[in-house]
């Protein structure tokens, strides 16, 4: 019996409709044809008519599209149409569906109208289990049986089952326990069918892995633990197989998460057989992988007529990317990954000598071991002791530009920290002998340096006993490249830093001393003048590599050593270190007054004077105090205005005022720290503001703008006495350029200009000691700084910028609700607001000031700026306007 006979429909014109149907799903090639086709074939799926659609369309052989088109009606008809048919014909219409299903499984219909039949399967089952009486309690089990026997593959019941578990699983819980049970019914044929197909030799790949993604759909609706429990062995046997291993494995891993055994029941029946399997397979996956690794020897890379440059890269990415899974095989692995590795590399040394191409399995096995670093715990470890030995380093390449050599480099910067826990300092000892060997090869140059700087920056308490066997590498460091000079001369310092300061003093200077002859003769005026540019920055590198080396950021939990500040703070009072830091003082000056306008050369000052300032608590006995830097920042920035100056002037005034600690909660500055930033301020604002003038160089410089607003702000916050000590024109001008920065659409300006008077405005309505100042800063300039925010809100400023254009509102309203009432009144209602945005109306006015003045956070007078916002700019009622709100 076909589904169209079972439906009361007006046969007379039924054929036209269908015609008319199958060319308004066609497309066509004008959009707004397209556009109306669309809206009128919507018509037509909404119309009672639309049932007589389903089997003409279902059976439509020429286009696929239409065929999809059938099964989405009849979708749409059950869904919405469901309590408009009479009952005596539900059953019939079920059938129907069947058997129209069955059809397009033997037609070999596109998966797309397959999965939408099966949807509309399981769509009727929800509605007839929750009738009244509850009908079709065996849906699942019958609707297979039905398929099945009109020839349904496996595939096609496979999918079939997945879809009608997952929409069932989808359907509000609670509501029908019924459908639950029919559910819960087709268990068995599920299991069934699961095992026959993943277990059969001849079952197709696809089919394999269409039964494990059902698999993975029955955990989560929920089977017991008992037919898990049965379903894992079978998962573990087919785990080897590796076009389903992905799967498999996912399949376990929801079992182990996601089922009724992720609380831990039944946990070692799974575990344990999965372990003994798993451990086999990543073995050999690691086996494999190794090999895939490995570079061609010079035999087969001369075979194949050599790599050129994007074969090697697009080599190195593989490699990379192989690490990733090395990983996962390590977690599985443990101590077990090393060892196997490490005792196939002990066979392989051992032929190295008559075997030369064997080096490139070797380096495989470094970069293996190097990739797996971070799955690896300190108890792990132990078979490493076997790599830093002398009979396996000694038997390592030791000179030339071998890979191996960069490997093994790449592979003891990663481990550098194991050589704390090793069982004595000789395998770090042996390490940092390697390591300075390489120095003197071009192509490892580098590389060696940078793994240095992690030895010993890892283990600086370990090596400071062995300071004088640095001497030597200290000695040829002139024969380095600039960059690796600089990584060796930190390297040295961080070991000197684990020396008692006293101790320190000479091998500082040491190190030192020669760095600022060079400097000095970068400024010899006879000298050409790119060589002293070039030596010049390599110098200040090697000088900022020497701080930051002896500059410790402890943590006295995780570090072994922990630097002694009393000792440190009498080290620095030696004559001889004080000359030292004058003496730096004096070249960053005479370098300032030279290359002031040198973009490359004040970079690295600026990097200088970043590493060699620091907080008390990381105080070096090289460390610069801030005020003598801040002078000769002050005089740089006559010269020039640049944000590099801003910025070290920003940090260097933050470090005048102490930190918080736990004895001291409110730290209070130096009186000598007040007084330098009061005479230092001016000195920094009044050239910022010969050029700082207006909005157009606002929206041109924003890196500028935004450290000016963020040196300003770190005044407010650590010396608001000095803001307010500052000559009133001064003030005023400073002020005036932060209220013209809130009208940009530059972003960084304006938001630097927000926090910078948040934090002027929150300081000082905090201070009870500045009642005076603080009337006077609403007086003088509320309105102004109220007048900026309003015009801001109302039109210019980004809607991104809202949260801390409002932060500054909050504060002043919050704060002077009297004063700030009276200004929004008479900038919102002024001839000129009124003008500039007609959209705003008196009654929006009314209500923001209200809302404004109510808000008691910033998020509620944020709420306010936006909705007003969206009025002003005719946003109201718009997504935009939503969304923003």
């Amino acid at each position: 019996m076909s589904f169209s006979i079972r439906f009361p429909y007006r046969l007379f014109g039924m054929r036209q409709l269908v015609l008319r149907a199958t060319t308004l799903i066609s497309e066509a090639s004008d959009p707004a044809e397209q556009q109306q086709r669309q809206e009128e074939l919507e018509r037509v799926v909404n119309s009672p008519d639309a049932w007589g659609l389903i089997t003409p369309f279902l059976e439509y052989d020429s286009d696929p599209n239409v065929q999809f088109y059938g099964a989405h009606i009849l979708g749409v008809k059950i869904a919405r149409a469901w309590n408009t048919l009479d009952t005596s014909i539900h059953f019939p219409l079920r059938d129907s569906i069947l058997e129209l299903t069955g059809r397009a499984i033997a037609l070999q219909r596109p998966k797309m109208v397959l999965r939408r039949l099966y949807i509309a399967i399981t769509a009727i089952a929800l509605k007839l289990t929750t009738a009244s009486p509850p009908q079709w309690s065996d849906f699942l089990t019958s609707s297979l049986l039905a398929l099945q026997s009109q020839g349904a593959n496996k595939e096609a019941l496979l999918e079939f089952m997945t879809i009608a578990v997952e929409e069932v699983h989808r359907a509000p819980k609670g509501s029908n326990n019924h459908i639950a049970d029919a559910v819960n019914a087709a268990i068995p044929s599920f299991m069934d069918t699961f095992t026959s197909t993943v277990l059969s030799s001849t079952s197709k790949e696809t089919e394999n892995l269409l039964a494990l993604k059902c698999l993975q759909s029955w955990i989560g609706w929920g089977l017991s633990g008992n037919d898990i429990t049965t379903v894992v062995p079978t998962l573990i046997s087919i785990l080897s197989t590796p076009p389903l291993f992905i799967a498999t494995s996912d399949a376990l891993q929801d079992i182990l998460i996601a089922s009724a055994m992720a609380d831990g029941a039944g946990i070692k029946t799974i575990t344990e057989p999965l372990m003994k399997m798993a451990k086999i397979l990543f073995g050999e996956v690691v086996t494999i992988l190794r090999r895939k690794v490995m570079w061609p020897t010079p035999a087969q890379m001369q075979e194949s007529g050599g790599w050129d440059a994007e074969q090697r890269e697009n080599f190195t990415v593989y490699r990379r990317n192989v690490g990733d899974t090395l990983i996962n095989a390590c977690y599985v692995l443990r101590d077990q990954f090393l060892t196997s590795l490490l005792e196939e590399m002990k066979v392989q040394l051992a032929q190295a000598s008559q075997q030369p191409d064997i080096w490139e399995s070797i380096e495989a096995i470094l970069f293996s071991i190097k990739a797996v670093h971070d799955a690896l715990t300190s108890s792990n470890l132990e078979p490493l002791e076997f790599l830093f030995h002398d009979s396996a380093m000694n038997a390592l390449p030791q000179a030339g530009p071998h890979r191996v050599r960069w490997t093994m480099l790449t592979l003891i910067a990663e481990y550098a920290t194991y050589f704390s826990t090793a069982p004595s300092p000789s395998s770090l000892l042996r390490a940092v002998n390697y390591t300075a060997s390489a120095l003197s090869e071009p192509s490892l140059s580098l590389q060696a340096s940078v793994t240095l700087k992690e030895l010993c920056d890892a283990n600086r308490a370990t090596l400071a006993p062995h300071i004088s066997s640095f001497a030597d590498l200290h000695q040829n460091v002139e024969l380095l490249g600039p960059e690796e000079k600089s990584k060796v001369l930190e390297s040295i310092a961080s070991v000197i830093s684990a020396l008692p300061p006293g101790s320190a003093i000479d091998p500082v200077a040491a190190i030192v001393h020669p760095l600022l002859r060079g400097l000095a003769k970068a400024l010899d005026p006879q000298l050409d003048h790119e060589a002293a540019h070039q030596l010049c920055i390599a110098q200040l590198r090697s000088l900022t590599g020497c701080a930051r080396g002896l500059t410790i950021v402890s943590d006295p939990l995780e570090e072994k050593f922990v630097p002694d500040h009393t000792a440190i703070s009498q080290a620095r009072l030696d004559p001889k270190m004080s000359k030292v830091r004058d003496d730096i003082v004096l070249a960053i000056r005479t370098v300032t007054e030279r290359w002031w306008s040198n973009a490359e050369i004040t970079g690295a000052l600026s990097e200088l004077i970043k590493a060699i300032t620091a907080t008390a608590a990381e105080e070096s006995i090289l460390s610069l105090p801030p005020q003598p830097l801040l002078g000769i920042i002050a005089e740089a920035n006559t010269r020039q205005i640049s944000s590099t100056w801003l910025t070290l002037a920003t940090i260097l005034a933050g470090q005048l005022h102490p930190p918080k600690t736990l004895d001291t909660l409110n730290p209070v500055p130096t009186v000598e720290s007040i007084n330098f930033i009061q005479e230092l301020t001016p000195r920094i604002l009044g050239p910022s503001f010969d050029v700082i003038r207006d909005a157009a160089y606002m929206e041109a410089n924003p890196d500028i703008v935004q450290e000016f607003f963020r040196f300003s702000e770190t005044i407010a916050h650590h010396f608001l006495v000095t803001i307010y000590r500052l000559p009133q024109n001064v003030l005023s001008s400073l002020l005036q350029r932060a209220t013209i920065a809130l009208g940009l659409q530059e972003r960084y300006s304006l938001v630097g200009s927000c926090k910078f008077l948040v934090t002027l405005l929150r300081e000082t309505f905090a201070n009870g000691d500045l009642t005076r100042e603080a009337d006077a800063l609403m007086d003088i300039h509320g309105k102004q700084m109220i007048s900026a925010v309003i015009y801001a809100v109302a039109s210019s400023a980004p809607r991104s910028a809202t949260v801390n254009i409002g932060e500054v509102l909050y504060y002043l309203a919050s704060k002077r609700a009297m004063q700030s009432r009276a200004y929004l009144t008479e900038i919102l209602f002024s001839a000129d607001f009124t003008t500039k945005h007609p959209l705003a109306t008196q009654k929006s006015k009314e209500q923001f000031i209200s809302l404004i003045l109510a808000a008691r956070s910033g998020n509620k007078t944020r709420a306010a700026i936006s909705q007003f916002q969206s009025v002003a700019r005719g946003l109201e009622g718009t997504s935009y306007g939503y969304v923003s709100i």
